[in-house]
């Protein structure tokens, strides 16, 4: 019997796929899948590696924006989305080709965020937003210690 993949081991497999994943197309994936993991049961445990790398407090239409074509801006609902279930269940109504979610304003956390993924300089408004985001958990170590 071979030996096991590592979870480590599984982990960097995991995020190889990842990145195949929005670069080759699914067969070749397949194929390259088979190669790296031959035996069924490690495909498998990889499935659950992958889960435990998926935030769960974002709707999933969020996490699926990447697969929409940026050609094809619509409206979405942001009332609808902020008051849904974080993942969705796939159904017949599922979010497939409506577009990315729109892009939050500047002075707000996401758009902190958005500024750092994309390596931008933080705008006056969003660096106060991190602040004010921080302040909190920041008195609540101070008082802990």
């Amino acid at each position: 019997m071979a030996d096991r993949p590592s979870p480590d081991e599984l982990a960097s497999i995991a995020i190889q796929l990842v990145s195949r994943v929005r670069d080759e197309k699914s067969e070749a994936n397949g194929a390259w899948l088979r190669e790296v993991l031959p035996d069924p049961e490690d495909r498998f445990r990889l499935c659950f590696v992958l889960a435990a790398a998926i935030p769960d407090d974002r709707p999933w239409l969020t996490l699926t924006a990447w697969t929409v074509p940026r050609e094809h801006p619509v409206d979405v609902d942001r009332e609808a989305l902020d008051e849904g279930p974080a993942l969705r269940p796939a159904t017949a109504s599922a979010p497939w080709g409506r577009g990315p979610m729109p892009v939050e304003p500047c002075g707000t956390p996401a758009a902190a965020r958005r500024h750092r993924r994309k390596n931008e300089d933080l705008c006056d408004p969003c660096i106060q937003a991190e602040r004010d985001q921080a302040r909190p958990s920041n008195r609540a170590e101070r008082n802990a210690a």
